[in-house]
């Protein structure tokens, strides 16, 4: 770790604070400390097909079970129930089509109704073929 300063002051002002900040870190509990994220899967292969993931085979997580599986193996869902396989490898949509599962469609009305009420837009979602 090296701080760089204009002068031997600021430099000494700035480990100061670096300090009184670690100071202040150690005082706190590890769950304060930790940010809210997802479930992480240290699965090093797909859920649902057993594929490895690799450059062209990514991971992605269901919003709907967060369950971890490949971007084969999941759709994007938009809000008004169209459904996208993503070829990861060229970043595009394909194989459109549409999802007519009543209990996926109403927790995405569900989903969309309670971001609004935050001031949140949700476009698009990623569901696993389990969940559709």
């Amino acid at each position: 770790f090296v701080v760089y300063a204009d002068s031997a002051q600021e430099k000494r002002e700035w480990l100061h604070d670096l300090q009184l900040a670690l100071d202040e870190a150690k005082q706190l509990s590890m769950t304060e400390l930790a940010a809210p994220v997802g479930r992480r899967h240290v699965n090093p292969q797909c859920s649902i097909c057993d594929s490895r993931y690799k450059l062209h085979i990514r991971q992605v997580q269901c919003s709907k079970c967060s369950e971890g599986s490949c971007n084969k193996c999941s759709l994007e869902v938009d809000k008004n129930g169209a459904a996208y396989q993503v070829d990861s490898f060229q970043f595009m949509r394909c194989k459109a089509v549409t999802v007519h599962n009543r209990d996926v469609l109403e927790w995405m009305r569900k989903r969309n109704t309670q971001a609004e009420l935050i001031g949140e837009k949700v476009e698009k979602v990623r569901v696993c073929h389990r969940c559709l």
